[in-house]
């Protein structure tokens, strides 16, 4: 065991760690423990930021939430078939949930969730990197805690699983692996690679609902190494059992950085606001039909995605280098950003320009005759 009290210190602002120390006395009045958990946990040892406090308490969480919030005057929801709460106080979430162990009844279900202790309910955990957890209950506050060799694990930069089922159990912690890492540049554990090889091959992603597949991708999306993350799932056939006829051609990964550079570029520079996961799908996608595109959209419920994907196929072909100013900015004044922003990422260099020339001279409000007539 490691007193991270120091380290808590340092990493939270001095209002946060009082108030997590008041969450660790009123446990103790109520007889109860409670442990800081999970990705907050690890991004402290790898000093990355993170504010999502999440809290295991092993006893009620709902009663022990709600007295937090009653001496914060805090703000207090609970879910009582999950047994969890959250509270907000100021702008800052506390998420307590009582410690549980998932029972699984078929692959890609949505876990059952039972009572349990502190370490049964870290074992049902993604990944050893995922399961450090800091003792908050006065008396004991800082003291880490880990049963599953974690530290080492991100000292060695590897991502590995708990148990032999977990990627049977749920599909989804699939691309999770993956996006870990790409995210941390870490390497997959000898025997975690087997068996998410094993997973893959046996198609287990199509069990995984929906929904879960539609956040996990959204999240990869708006992950600051996406190209890197979508590169793995490519390596490990992961996007071939969600897109037909994928490839990671040179011309797509051209692409994908694009995204990322001009995302940057119009949202900073000329203010655009941009759904980043209509644009990176569209990139994923190109190169079928619309109509199978949008077929897929619907199944993985990004329905906001659909018009995106049409007004590119209706005016792709539209623009070439040939194409008057004018032209160029009314069919850009009627476009959403997120198709401007794929037009300039997949069009040549030469159009590109163009329509980064018109866009700059709108902002500026401008265009002359003589630019529309050009």
């Amino acid at each position: 065991m490691y007193n991270f009290k120091q380290k808590l210190e340092k990493y939270f602002p001095e209002k946060i760690v009082n108030t997590l120390k008041d969450i660790g006395k009123i446990a103790k009045k109520l007889n109860m423990k409670v442990y800081l958990v999970g990705g907050i946990v690890r991004d402290i040892i790898m000093q990355r930021e993170n504010l999502d406090i999440d809290i295991i308490v092993e006893g009620d969480a709902i009663k022990l939430a709600k007295e937090f919030a009653k001496k914060k005057k805090g703000k207090f929801n609970k879910f009582e078939e999950f047994m969890t709460a959250q509270v907000k106080v100021g702008n800052i979430k506390f998420d307590f949930a009582t410690a549980r162990k998932e029972i699984y009844e078929y692959p890609g279900a949505y876990p059952k969730v039972q009572k349990s202790n502190l370490k049964e309910d870290l074992y049902r955990r993604d990944f050893t990197i995922n399961t450090l957890a800091i003792n908050l209950t006065q008396d004991n506050f800082g003291i880490l805690i880990d049963y599953f060799n974690s530290l080492q694990d991100i000292k060695n930069g590897k991502i590995r699983i708990l148990h032999q089922l977990s990627f049977i159990e749920d599909p989804i912690r699939i691309f999770r692996a993956l996006r870990f890492s790409g995210r941390f540049n870490f390497s997959l554990g000898k025997t975690t690679e087997k068996l998410l090889k094993i997973a893959i091959d046996q198609n287990l992603i199509k069990a995984a609902a929906p929904g879960r597949l539609n956040l996990e991708l959204n999240l990869t999306f708006n992950e600051e190494k996406v190209v890197e993350i979508l590169n793995l799932m490519y390596k490990y056939k992961v996007l071939n059992q969600i897109i037909p006829y994928f490839e990671m051609t040179e011309e797509r990964l051209i692409i994908l950085e694009k995204i990322r550079d001009y995302y940057i570029f119009l949202t900073s520079q000329l203010n655009f606001k941009v759904n980043k996961s209509s644009v990176y799908l569209l990139s994923l996608m190109y190169h079928l039909p619309v109509e199978s595109s949008i077929s897929i959209l619907k199944k993985l419920h990004f329905e906001e995605a659909i018009k995106i994907f049409e007004e590119f196929f209706k005016i792709k072909n539209k623009i070439n280098t040939g194409i008057k100013n004018s032209i160029l900015y009314k069919i850009l004044k009627e476009i959403k950003p997120e198709t401007t922003l794929f037009l300039i990422s997949y069009l040549p260099s030469e159009i590109s320009q163009k329509i980064l020339e018109v866009l700059n001279k709108s902002k500026e409000r401008i265009i002359t005759g003589k630019d529309l007539i050009n």
